[in-house]
């Protein structure tokens, strides 16, 4: 790309270039349809470069800048592997060209005399730099987790195609069944004809779940169980699959976190409370097992919610009524290890915490009865 910007007949409007600052980028980049399209962050460097007058932009003055930048854009990404921009009008090429040192995109080249005495360009890279192995592994693992909300379908594409340049089918297949389930879960499932068309639908969601699993990975652990919760089947395993996601997350962040003092975040929570709700449901369709609405109980205090927790012990849906029953209500409140998601909980009952005073009075009313 030759004197694009000398030759530019935006000249020195170049100038406003200037102005873009790192809280520019970063409010850019926070906008929820950038974030859409996976991009992870971006580079900025503060170097001290020469700089220019500021410009202040102003869009009906500068429209030519609009057509300029269009132009820019074309020239730049037809490139396959380099661009190389030469200019000779130094000071109207400035404002763009600490503009792409400070985003960090271009590689400066120097003047330098060699052994003849003559000019010759050093640092100049002829070839694109390759990505490694790691890198596409590495991308592939950031879609993944940031494949949520909107930009969830698009995120989990790119995370497979990341993963099949990286070589590892099993973890693009991972990514793909989580893809299926996606679009899946999508589709309206009012416009399945048939019985047949259900039972496919059905089938097609036990054999994700399936592939899911079978990755041993903590991060597919809840589409596993969501996936699962759509069958419509088998609403006490994925209780179980909700309550072990929580706890193997909740385990990791202890243990890279190192944190004595840490409770189930929002995320976990939320999951927590999802087990609670069907373990109850289960508890009631089974006419009242008590180890069901046991394990609703233990999630709903896992979930910090408590006072939907008293309520399963007034309305004797946790029925306490033999002393065996009550020293296994007891221990949740007492017994348990320092890192496991109870904890918390637990100092709390210790402090007498206003927030867990209705937990108090309960497992004083239960005893009372004994």
């Amino acid at each position: 790309l030759y004197n694009f910007f000398s030759d530019s007949p935006a000249e020195d409007l170049w100038r406003v270039a200037s102005n873009y600052s790192e809280s520019d980028i970063a409010t850019y980049y926070a906008d929820s349809s950038v974030a859409a399209s996976g991009v992870q962050s971006y580079d900025w460097d503060d170097a001290i470069l020469q700089e220019t007058r500021h410009l202040d932009f102003v869009a009906d003055q500068h429209k030519i800048l609009e057509t300029e930048l269009k132009m820019l854009y074309t020239a730049i990404t037809r490139a396959r592997i380099n661009i190389f921009i030469a200019e000779t009008n130094t000071s109207q090429s400035l404002p763009m060209f600490n503009y792409f040192q400070r985003r960090r995109v271009v590689d400066v080249v120097n003047k330098d005399l060699n052994e003849g005495g003559d000019e010759e360009l050093s640092g100049v890279r002829v070839f694109g730099a390759m990505n490694s192995v790691d890198d596409w592994r590495n991308r592939g693992e950031y879609y993944l987790r940031n494949a949520e909300g909107e930009r969830q379908i698009g995120c989990l594409r790119l995370a497979a195609k990341c993963f099949d340049k990286a070589g590892e089918p099993a973890r693009k297949n991972h990514a793909l069944a989580c893809l299926t389930f996606a679009e899946m879960d999508n589709q309206d499932m009012s416009k399945l004809r048939g019985k047949k068309a259900v039972l496919d639908h059905q089938q097609k969601l036990y054999e994700i779940t399936e592939q899911l699993l079978e990755a041993r990975d903590v991060g597919f652990l809840d589409k596993a169980a969501l996936c699962l919760l759509r069958t419509g089947e088998q609403e006490e395993y994925t209780a179980k699959l909700f309550e072990m996601y929580g706890k193997l997350r909740y385990t990791q962040r202890f243990c890279e976190q190192q944190g004595e003092d840490m409770s189930p975040d929002d995320h976990e929570k939320k999951y927590f409370g999802y087990a609670a709700r069907l373990f109850v449901k289960c508890s009631q369709e089974s006419g009242g097992k008590f180890e069901l609405a046991l394990d609703s109980f233990r999630n709903l205090l896992a979930a910090g919610m408590y006072q939907d927790a008293v309520k399963l012990i007034e309305s004797e849906t946790l029925l306490v009524n033999d002393k065996a029953r009550v020293k296994k209500v007891y221990d949740l409140y007492i017994n348990g290890e320092p890192y496991d998601v109870l904890a918390s909980l637990r100092r709390s009952l210790r402090l007498r915490e206003d927030a867990v005073k209705c937990l108090l009075d309960a497992l004083k009313s239960i005893a009372a009865n004994f």
